[in-house]
C-alpha cells in the first residue's frame, strides 16, 4: 500500500509538471534569502531560473537585490584599489546613470561611505607610521574624503589625531601649521563638533609641556614673510585664537614681518591680534582695509583705527566718514554704517590725544 502511495505522489508531481504547475515563489522568499545571503536563489529568481509566483513582484525584487549585491561588490573593489575620489562620489551623489535611479541606491549609498570610510583608515594606518611617510600619508587620508556624514567624519578625526600625535613627535612643525593645523569638517562651524581641530590640537599638546607659542614664532621665522600656505585665512585665525586665549600679547613686533598687508580676510584675523594688544603693528593693516569691498571689513578698520590709529590716518579716516556709499536700512530710514564707525574712530583718535 505504501509502495503504491509514494507512486502515486511521484506520478502526481510529474502530472503536475506536465500540465506546468511547478513550484513558484514570491517576495517574501526572496527577502528571507537575501536577509540569509542566499544570493544564488536571489539571481536565479531574477533570471527567471526559479519563477516568481504570478503576479506577485518576487522577480523585480530579486532584482533589486541583484543590483545592490553587484553595486557593493563593486564598491568594494574600489576601496581594496585605493579609488577613493569614486568612492567619495558615490557615498556623497548615489547612482547617476540613464535610468531611474535603482531601488536600493540609498544602502549602496551608506555602503560606499562604510567603505571610504574603513578604506581610508586602513590605508592611513599602513603609511603613517615613520615620519617620512607621514605628511602624504595624511594628504592621502584627506583626498579620501573625510566629512560626508557624521560616521566618516568621526573616523576621520580619529586619523587626524594619530597624524598630530605622529606630526608632532617627529618634530615635523611645518606639517603640522601648514596641513595638520588648518584641517576639521565643518571649517569655522562654531556648532560642530569637528570644528577647529587645529585648535583643539594645539590646546592639548600645550597642555602636555609643548611650548606651542615658541613653535609658532620659530615657524613664522623659517617662512618669513608667507607663512601658512594652505587656508591662509583659517590658519591665520586658529594661530591669533591660540595666542589671545593663552594671553600671550607681548608679540606685536614678533608677528608683524609675518602681518604683512595683503588679503582683506587675512588682514583682519592678523588685527584681531593686534586690536587686542593695542598695538602699533595694526595701523598698517587697519588702513588697508580701509579700501576693502566688504563694506563690514572696512566697519571693522575704522573700529581699529579708533582703538590704535593716530592723526597721521586721520585723513583717510575722515574721506570714508564723508562719503562711503554704503548703507542700511532699519525701521525705514537710511543709516551708513562704515560713515557712523569712522566718524566714532575720528573722535576716539582725538579723545586719545594722538
Amino acid at each position: 500500500m505504501r509502495k503504491t502511495s509514494v507512486l502515486t505522489l511521484f506520478a502526481f508531481l510529474a502530472g503536475c509538471a506536465a500540465l506546468g504547475l511547478q513550484t513558484t515563489y514570491g517576495p517574501e522568499q526572496v527577502h528571507d534569502a537575501q536577509k540569509k545571503g542566499d544570493f544564488k536563489f536571489v539571481n536565479d529568481v531574477c533570471s527567471g531560473a526559479k519563477p516568481e509566483r504570478k503576479n506577485s513582484g518576487a522577480k523585480k525584487a530579486a532584482c533589486d537585490y541583484k543590483w545592490l549585491d553587484e553595486k557593493k561588490a563593486e564598491l568594494d573593489d574600489w576601496g581594496k584599489a585605493g579609488d577613493f575620489r569614486k568612492l567619495a562620489d558615490y557615498c556623497a551623489r548615489g547612482y547617476q546613470g540613464p535610468e531611474p535611479r535603482p531601488e536600493y541606491d540609498h544602502k549602496a549609498r551608506e555602503h560606499a561611505c562604510e567603505v571610504k570610510k574603513t578604506a581610508a583608515s586602513t590605508a592611513f594606518a599602513a603609511e603613517s607610521g615613520s615620519c617620512e611617510t607621514i605628511r602624504d600619508a595624511w594628504a592621502k587620508r584627506i583626498a579620501a574624503g573625510t566629512g560626508d556624514n557624521a560616521g566618516v567624519a568621526d573616523a576621520a578625526v580619529t586619523d587626524y589625531e594619530l597624524a598630530v600625535e605622529k606630526v608632532l613627535s617627529c618634530g615635523l612643525w611645518d606639517a603640522f601649521f601648514e596641513d595638520l593645523m588648518v584641517w576639521g569638517p565643518g571649517f569655522g562651524a562654531a556648532d560642530s563638533k569637528y570644528a577647529q581641530q587645529g585648535l583643539k590640537a594645539m590646546r592639548a599638546a600645550q597642555e602636555k609641556g609643548v611650548d606651542i607659542e615658541a613653535q609658532i614664532l620659530a615657524y613664522l621665522g623659517r617662512k618669513a614673510d608667507k607663512p601658512f600656505p594652505n587656508n591662509t585665512v583659517y590658519a591665520v585665525n586658529t594661530a591669533v585664537t591660540f595666542l589671545i586665549e593663552k594671553k600671550s600679547l607681548g608679540l606685536c613686533a614678533k608677528l608683524a614681518p609675518s602681518a604683512r598687508p595683503g588679503d582683506f580676510k587675512v588682514n583682519n584675523e592678523w588685527l584681531r591680534y593686534f586690536v587686542e594688544a593695542g598695538c602699533k603693528e595694526g595701523i598698517p593693516l587697519a588702513v588697508a582695509n580701509l579700501q576693502a569691498e566688504l563694506h563690514e571689513q572696512r566697519i571693522l578698520a575704522c573700529r581699529a583705527l579708533g582703538k590704535l590709529g593716530t592723526r597721521a590716518e586721520n585723513a583717510k579716516i575722515k574721506a570714508l566718514a564723508d562719503g562711503d556709499a554704503a548703507f542700511e536700512m532699519r525701521e525705514k530710514v537710511k543709516v551708513f554704517p562704515v560713515r557712523d564707525a569712522c566718524t566714532e574712530a575720528l573722535a576716539q583718535i582725538k579723545s586719545r590725544g594722538k
